[in-house]
């Protein structure tokens, strides 16, 4: 492990190394190594979902009257960038006004 680059050796989860020698005059020497790696995508599952770069998904059923109020909110807003909003209502000229600025 010492003759490994840095990066190799970070990347070794496990080493597993079995030697089997004969008896006196046999001549049978077995030298077994089992090399184990760290999961990389497990890694960098983790790192990401700390990063918060994974949305959860999130469903949610809206009713009737949510859509309505969004489409009447989207046409105001179309209504106001197109300039065909109609004349504001008294309180309102102020909050609009105060808000060109």
């Amino acid at each position: 492990m010492d003759l490994l680059p840095r990066h190799v050796a970070a990347a070794i989860k496990k080493v597993k190394s079995t030697e089997i020698l004969g008896a006196e005059g046999e001549t049978v020497t077995v030298i077994e190594r089992e090399l184990e790696l760290h999961d990389k995508v497990a890694s960098l599952r983790m790192i990401g979902q700390h990063a918060g770069l994974f949305a959860e998904r999130i469903e949610l059923e809206v009713g009737a009257d949510f859509a309505s109020a969004l489409r009447e909110a989207r046409a105001r807003a179309i209504a106001m960038a197109t300039g065909k909003l109609p004349a504001p209502i008294d309180g309102e000229a102020k909050r609009v006004e105060e808000g060109k600025s």
